[in-house]
């Protein structure tokens, strides 16, 4: 049976990938900021958007606000603890900046993925945080540890599961991997990846792209996966990990920026109904169109 699967999955990821269906692309309005904001992660909670940044000085709960014109907005939705960050910054310093990358939710508590502590952080309604540590040390004991050493290639994307407690974290790349957590104790039940898209690895440009898990989500008994450099979301079922369908945005994102390499720039994912918004991190490039550096946000169908 492992086989028959490895093999669908295998064929899955070498056939022609269909496009998903494209609603609006909606450019974020950051001006209340002051400046630049690189967006990373994004969740849905009672129908409302919430994102965060991975810039080091951006460490609060954001939610975009569509607009019933276009467009959207962005706002400060929850602020995170100051005294906490500023011990977790010098905590950690030897381990990277502070960088948060995914975001999910348990109820009204947000949990976000750190990437270079390779931690998750739980924030409450008042903004305390407390960290989650997986054990990848202990779960890695007598096996490979995935883990390239690169501190740009940890923690990307979580998915939470509200109604059975079931918690996920990606580790991004090289080697990108998924583990089921237990959001109590950090122990890992268990590893698995899904076959990447069939172009994957590259070389491109002047540079090497890789496989990679970029955002998540979970709805409706599936967890979806968003494959950055592929330009693909994912739907794998969680139980034998094998990939059920996937749809690529490519023709939403391509020729978009003045700038951008051969990397994919979308960094969030939200799944609810088949209605999907990917959310891009676009470093500060510019569009194409325009002298434009605002955000955008993909609202597309499965």
């Amino acid at each position: 049976m492992f086989r028959f699967l490895l093999l669908a999955n295998l064929l899955f990821s070498l056939s022609f990938a269909r496009e998903c269906g494209h609603v609006a692309t909606h450019l974020i309005d950051v001006d209340s900021f002051g400046g630049r904001v690189d967006l990373s992660g994004l969740t849905l909670r009672g129908g409302r958007l919430f994102s965060i940044s991975d810039l080091s000085y951006q460490n609060d709960i954001l939610e975009i606000v569509i607009r019933k014109e276009g467009g959207a907005w962005l706002r400060v939705a929850q602020a995170v603890d100051g005294e906490w960050l500023l011990d977790f910054a010098k905590r950690t310093e030897k381990m990277g900046r502070v960088d948060f990358e995914g975001i999910c939710h348990f109820g009204n508590e947000f949990w976000i993925a750190s990437e270079s502590t390779r931690s998750v952080l739980k924030v409450n309604v008042k903004g305390e945080v407390e960290e989650l540590i997986p054990d990848f040390a202990g779960f890695h004991r007598n096996s490979m540890m995935p883990f390239s050493g690169i501190v740009n290639a940890g923690l990307e994307a979580i998915a939470c599961d509200e109604e059975s407690g079931r918690l996920w974290v990606f580790n991004e790349r090289q080697f990108r991997m998924a583990y089921e957590v237990h959001p109590g104790t950090g122990r890992i039940f268990h590893q698995f990846d899904v076959p990447a898209a069939a172009d994957l690895p590259r070389y491109s440009q002047g540079s090497w792209m890789y496989p990679d898990f970029a955002g998540a989500d979970f709805d409706s008994g599936y967890l979806y996966l968003l494959e950055r450099n592929g330009r693909r979301i994912l739907k794998v079922d969680p139980e034998s990990f094998a990939t059920v369908d996937s749809c690529s945005y490519a023709h939403v994102e391509d020729g978009m920026y003045q700038e951008k390499g051969p990397f994919g720039v979308a960094e969030g994912l939200a799944v609810q109904d088949r209605q999907v918004y990917v959310v891009l991190d676009t470093n500060g490039s510019r569009q194409k169109s325009a002298e434009d550096t605002r955000p955008a946000l993909f609202q597309l169908v499965f």
